[in-house]
């Protein structure tokens, strides 16, 4: 027989007097919210790999077999699944003094992103056709992503498709969005476009004004496809 030390902890300020166990499945590339424990809590991570982080210590990767401990009382920023592909499992055991709560949730801090802070960029070439300028509206830590994109005449995208939904919301003059092999799209302002996941498709100006929208998705994920968009492909534009 072998015996292997995992983890050893001090209990000093709790009675126990009920142990309560869960398995807890968190799905491929879910993220736990923060939250703490009126009671401490070990576990060990039965399946996948969890990102996981106390408040006050750094985050750690924490893999099938691993163990964990979660003090009483104290904020969890991290226990989110680290794949986008496997679910995660873990055994929680909570260490109860009497008829406490297994969890709290605490609200999280507001994010105020100032306008004078936000950066103007020129897009890549290897990306767009002509001059397009982004101004990203959110901090990288914010699971959305939110961007104001000006495209100059004749500007537009390559070829392009996302993992996930995209939404376009027309701010100001006229612009364009084609699905491959579907008909040319006009926007105006006000007007908005659902882009579905994995949909090949474009977005530009036409060729006399300047036209700005504005970019909502989960996350800031693109695929691009290996050729961008012909100059007769986009002479479409010029019918409208």
């Amino acid at each position: 027989m072998q015996r292997v030390a995992l983890q050893s902890i001090l209990l000093a300020e709790q009675k126990l007097t009920k142990i309560e166990t869960q398995e807890i499945t968190i799905p491929a590339a879910g993220k736990g919210v923060r939250h703490g424990h009126p009671c401490p809590v070990i576990g060990y991570i039965k399946s996948g790999t969890v990102l996981f982080q106390v408040e006050g210590e750094a985050a750690q990767l924490l893999e099938q077999g691993a163990v964990f401990y979660e003090p009483k009382g104290v904020p969890i920023l991290h226990f989110d699944n680290a794949s986008t592909t496997v679910p995660l499992t873990f055994i929680a055991y909570y260490l109860l003094e009497g008829e406490e709560e297994l969890i709290k949730i605490w609200d999280t801090d507001l994010t105020l992103v100032k306008s004078a802070c936000i950066e103007e960029q020129t897009a890549s070439d290897i990306y767009v056709n002509g001059c397009v300028t982004i101004k990203n509206l959110l901090t990288d830590d914010v699971d959305c992503h939110l961007s104001e994109v000006t495209f100059y005449p004749e500007a537009r995208t390559h070829w392009h498709s996302h993992p996930n939904t995209q939404i376009l919301i027309g701010k100001s003059g006229r612009g364009y969005v084609q699905k491959q092999q579907g008909e040319i799209l006009p926007l105006f302002p006000g007007d908005v476009v659902v882009i579905p996941a994995n949909q090949i498709h474009w977005h530009g100006a036409g060729p006399q004004q300047t036209f700005i929208h504005t970019t909502i998705q989960i996350k800031n994920d693109t695929a691009w496809v290996s050729r961008p968009l012909s100059e007769q492909e986009y002479r479409a534009v010029y019918n409208f």
